[in-house]
C-alpha cells in the first residue's frame, strides 16, 4: 500500500505460503539502493492505481493513488482502500489517531522503561534550563513513572522524533491524541512538499468515498470518522490553495510549533544537502 519495504516485509513469506496467491503493490523503493521488487521476493501480478474496476477486489473494494511523486532521495506513494459494504477507509501512513491509553499490544514492561527513562527525557526538557533539570533528578519532584507518562513519551517519540518537551509532556500528548490527524513527520518532511498533490487527493478521498470510519495502519483502529474529519486533518494543506475555506479548521487543529524542533532540523539538514527539493 505504500512505496516503503518495511510495508512489505511479510509478502515474501506470505507469497511462498501461499504460492497461488496473487499480489499486486504500488511502485517500491529501498535504500540505500533502489532494487527491483523482485529482490525482496516480490513478483507483482499488477501495480495497484487510482480507480482500477479490472482488479479481482473491484466489486467491493475502490482504491485512490496518491503519487508516486518524488522527493529528492525517494518517491512517495500510498494507496487508500474502501471496503464498500463496511464503509470503511483501509489506509496505511496517511492519517493516524492516538489513543489516550497504551494499547494492550504493547508490553506494559515497555511503556514502564518509557515512563522510568530519565536520557531522552533530560534531552528534551521543554524550557527548563540545565540547572532545573539536574536538580529534578536529585529531588523528589521528578516525574512519577505512570503508564500514562511512558505512553505520552513513546508516541510523542514515534510523531516528532523529538519533541520540545519528554520531561513533562502532557499538554503536547493531549494536542494529538484522540484525533484524526496527519502524523507530524509525515506533514512536515513528506506532504509539506507536495502540497497541491496531496490537496488533490485529500479533497478525491472525500468526494468518492462515503466511509465511516477509518482504519489506520498505525495507533488507534477502528476510527470513527467522516469525510469531513478526513479533510479536516488535511486542512494544513488545503488553506494553502483554499485559504478562506480552511484557515479556521487548520487553525483548530493546529498542533505545538516548538514540538516541531526537531522535524525543523531534519527538513533544514535536508535541503541544505539537497537532497529533497522546497516544494514539488
Amino acid at each position: 500500500p505504500t512505496f516503503a519495504y518495511e510495508h512489505k516485509i511479510f509478502v515474501a513469506p506470505f507469497s511462498r505460503r501461499f504460492p497461488r496467491a496473487k499480489v499486486y503493490s504500488v511502485r517500491g523503493w529501498s535504500w540505500p539502493i533502489n532494487l527491483p521488487d523482485a529482490f525482496f521476493g516480490i513478483f507483482r501480478t499488477g501495480e495497484i492505481v487510482s480507480n482500477d474496476k479490472s482488479t479481482p477486489w473491484a466489486a467491493e473494494i475502490e482504491q485512490k493513488v496518491l503519487g508516486p511523486c518524488s522527493l529528492g532521495i525517494a518517491p512517495y506513494t500510498e494507496a487508500v482502500f474502501f471496503h464498500k459494504p463496511s464503509r470503511s477507509l483501509l489506509v496505511t501512513d496517511a492519517v493516524v489517531c492516538v489513543p489516550s491509553s497504551p494499547p494492550s499490544c504493547i508490553d506494559a514492561s515497555t511503556v514502564r522503561q518509557s515512563a522510568e527513562d530519565r536520557f531522552f527525557s533530560t534531552q528534551k526538557p521543554g524550557d527548563r534550563a540545565p540547572e532545573e533539570v539536574s536538580s529534578l533528578g536529585k529531588d523528589e519532584s521528578w516525574p512519577a513513572p505512570t503508564s500514562a507518562l511512558g505512553w505520552a513519551r513513546m508516541a510523542l517519540l514515534a510523531l516528532y522524533f523529538g519533541p520540545h518537551d519528554l520531561l513533562t509532556p502532557q499538554s503536547s500528548f493531549e494536542a494529538v491524541s484522540e484525533k484524526l490527524l496527519v502524523a507530524p513527520v509525515l506533514r512536515k518532511l513528506v506532504y509539506s512538499r507536495m502540497t497541491d498533490a496531496v490537496a488533490e487527493f485529500a479533497q478525491e478521498v472525500a468526494l468518492e468515498f462515503d466511509f465511516t470510519q477509518i482504519v489506520p495502519a498505525h495507533f488507534k483502529a477502528p476510527v470513527s470518522a467522516t469525510t469531513r474529519d478526513w479533510l479536516d486533518a488535511f486542512a494544513f494543506v488545503l488553506r494553502i490553495k483554499y485559504p478562506d475555506t480552511w484557515d479556521e479548521a487548520a487553525r483548530r487543529a493546529a498542533l505545538p510549533e516548538e514540538d516541531f524542533e526537531t522535524l525543523d532540523f531534519i527538513e533544514r539538514t535536508l535541503l541544505k544537502l539537497g537532497l529533497t527539493p522546497n516544494e514539488l
